[in-house]
């Protein structure tokens, strides 16, 4: 009897481990194919449409640059294709080309600094108010009173956004640092941050597929990313979190080929730095997770389940850190605004009905004076407003089809993702000059809102089509080779395409996904640029025939 049970539950185990093994391939699949399908629908949208950001915050789209988007994408791998023939790409030394990356992006970032002199506004200058305020030992609040008094007053800035905190701290060292250069240390900052985010690329390329053509394709690719390199004016936690989710991600790679559990312990502390500088990076750490969860059951990989107890309990973390930074600084982060309220915004209708902004930032979670704060009637206003919106949207579904179809378009078109703007702003809270009305060159101007800024549009058109189509062609190619291990950052992009449907509205949320491509378009770049080679060489062997 012993025996027949012994056998019995042998047999169920060995049930049990197929059924675990064959979900984690259907879920494996699923990663990749959904992950394709989506890169598909972005590359064709970018293909035809580009959004365009008016000076009044307005969003206008165009489908005229197609064609140029083609010829682009065609002299892209030509010119990629000339450099990899006779193996010149697999040639180079990743490093000696990572060390001209560094210093090409330096240089650039540095120079945008002094082209664009600009100073910190809106959500940056909020920041740097409290910093300047925590650093002067002078400083007595006044509540209602000044542009500083709302931002540290209860139920202003910081008690609405607490999340935030973190990225004050960073801005409070800077201040006591630096005095009045605290800014321009900021910028010097992300300066550091670019380099790292260009370092961070090539080393996830590499972890992700060991080969130096392909690092060396993504290296390229991520020098032609201007739009980080503009980002360089903004004072916030956009750049500075870049390089911490690329090291998270290869190491979360380095754990599945290696099973040491220091990389696993390093993935989970570099999502942390990264969710405390920009706490939206969720959907990174969310990605990471489930394809932890995915290998663990296609290979039954219980250190795998324990890496993924390790990358919750370093996020756990997050918030242990931030209230103990708010209460250093004599703050709260109990009456954080409800989620809803972004949801609510993602959703509102626009009052001009000729605006294309469906979802985007209108002011919502503003719109309470700090004496009005009240955390259940803002909640019950949001969620008052998102059953409005989708009532709206069922009794006209074509309202609701135009509404996220332009929202959709909106955020992945935008090819500078709203980087210029944040040296070009045509607004300014009080006692500050507007950015866009400073005193400019001609070159400025034009680089800002004449011919120039339309020729970087049109480039970075291009490139925003080459990434989602070289990256999609990728996985296709290689559906055979890649395993799940090597998805999380191509499953980024599609968590914030689902993300960003609902939530408010912006571009600068989805520059992330594209910087997460990049590593797949260097493989699909190349693998492009070798037909286009081979196919060169069959032609003139034809010839000479």
């Amino acid at each position: 009897m012993p025996n027949s049970e012994q056998a019995s539950a042998i047999t169920e185990r060995s049930v049990l481990q197929t059924v675990l093994v064959k979900t984690g391939t259907f879920f494996e699949g699923c990663i990749l194919w959904l992950s394709a399908a989506f890169l598909i629908i972005v590359g064709a949208v970018t293909l035809v449409f580009s959004t365009h950001l008016l000076d009044s915050y307005e969003v206008t789209f165009s489908t005229d640059r197609w064609w140029i988007v083609l010829i682009g994408f065609a002299v892209a791998t030509g010119c990629l294709a000339l450099i990899s023939h006779g193996g010149r790409l697999e040639q180079w030394n990743p490093r000696t080309v990572l060390c001209a990356a560094v210093a090409f992006s330096s240089l650039f970032s540095c120079l945008w600094i002094a082209f664009a002199s600009v100073w910190p506004e809106w959500d940056p200058a909020y920041v740097f108010l409290g910093a300047q305020a925590l650093a002067d030992p002078t400083y007595i609040r006044h509540c209602p009173g000044t542009e500083t008094d709302w931002v540290m007053c209860p139920g202003g800035y910081f008690d609405r956004f607490p999340y935030q905190i973190p990225l004050l701290a960073v801005t409070w060292l800077l201040v006591i640092t630096f005095g009045s250069g605290a800014y321009l240390a900021f910028e010097f900052l992300n300066v550091l941050c670019i380099v790292g985010t260009i370092a961070g690329i090539a080393y996830y390329t590499h972890a992700l597929f060991g080969n130096r053509k392909f690092t060396n394709g993504a290296t390229l690719i991520s020098c032609c990313f201007f739009p980080l390199f503009f980002y360089v004016t903004f004072a916030y936690g956009n750049t500075l979190c870049l390089p911490f989710l690329f090291v998270a991600l290869a190491w979360q790679k380095r754990f599945c080929d290696t099973q040491r559990f220091r990389y696993i312990i390093g993935t989970g502390l570099f999502m942390l730095v990264a969710l405390l500088l920009k706490s939206s990076m969720i959907y990174v750490l969310i990605a990471i997770l489930a394809v932890l969860l995915t290998y663990t059951m296609k290979n039954l990989n219980l250190k795998a389940l324990a890496a993924i107890v390790i990358v919750i309990v370093c996020y756990l973390g997050n918030g242990l850190i931030i209230s103990g930074v708010a209460a250093g600084f004599g703050m709260s982060t109990d009456n954080g605004m409800p989620r809803t309220v972004w949801i609510a915004m993602g959703m509102q209708p626009q009052t001009n009905p000729n605006s294309n902004n469906h979802g985007w930032y209108n002011g919502y979670p503003t719109s309470w004076t700090p004496e009005d704060y009240d955390l259940d009637e803002i909640s019950a206003d949001a969620e008052q407003s998102i059953r409005d919106s989708i009532d709206s949207f069922v009794e006209d579904p074509a309202y609701a089809a135009e509404y996220f179809g332009k929202k959709f378009i909106s955020e992945w078109t935008e090819p500078t993702y709203e980087s210029m703007l944040a040296s070009f702003w045509n607004s300014a809270g009080p006692g500050r000059a507007v950015m866009s009305q400073r005193p400019m060159t001609v070159m400025q101007r034009s680089v800002y809102a004449g011919k120039a800024h339309t020729i970087i549009e049109v480039l970075l058109d291009c490139l925003q089509t080459l990434i989602a189509v070289c990256a999609a062609f990728c996985l296709i190619r290689n559906r055979r080779q890649l395993k799940v291990e090597q998805l999380a950052g191509v499953l980024v992009p599609l968590g914030i395409g689902i993300l960003y449907l609902v939530w408010e509205a912006q571009s600068q949320y989805i520059m992330p996904a594209y910087l997460m491509m990049i590593p797949y378009a260097g493989l699909g770049l190349s693998a492009f640029a070798d037909i286009v080679s081979r196919t060169l060489m069959t032609m003139r062997a034809k010839h000479s025939r």
